[in-house]
């Protein structure tokens, strides 16, 4: 079903910008992960659902577009990204500790 969707998202895509670029996607690897776990998908092996990570997609590129609009370069992005992982990893070990 995921590479359904990956082959359907790339034909888009390649119709969207009227050419095949095979490297299009690189570089969306981090953001991808921090969307999904954003929306609650812990990385230690959790199970998360679709509307968490259709929600975690959501707020991920409403703060990309908010970055941006405030003129924060590229590369920065990259590390508020890292942070957001790094912080809901934070999150998830607390959470751990206090059921367990």
């Amino acid at each position: 079903m995921s590479a359904v969707f990956a082959g359907f998202s790339g034909t888009i895509d390649a119709f969207r910008i009227t050419s095949a670029y095979p490297i299009a996607g690189t570089g969306y690897e981090l953001e991808t992960i921090a969307m999904v776990v954003i929306g609650g998908t812990a990385l230690a092996g959790g199970s998360g659902t679709l509307v968490g990570t259709l929600v975690g997609s959501i707020l991920l590129r409403a703060m990309r577009n908010g970055i941006i609009v405030l003129g924060v370069p590229g590369l920065a992005y990259n590390i508020f990204v890292g942070a957001i992982i790094l912080v809901m990893l934070a999150i998830y070990s607390l959470m751990g500790r206090r059921e367990g």
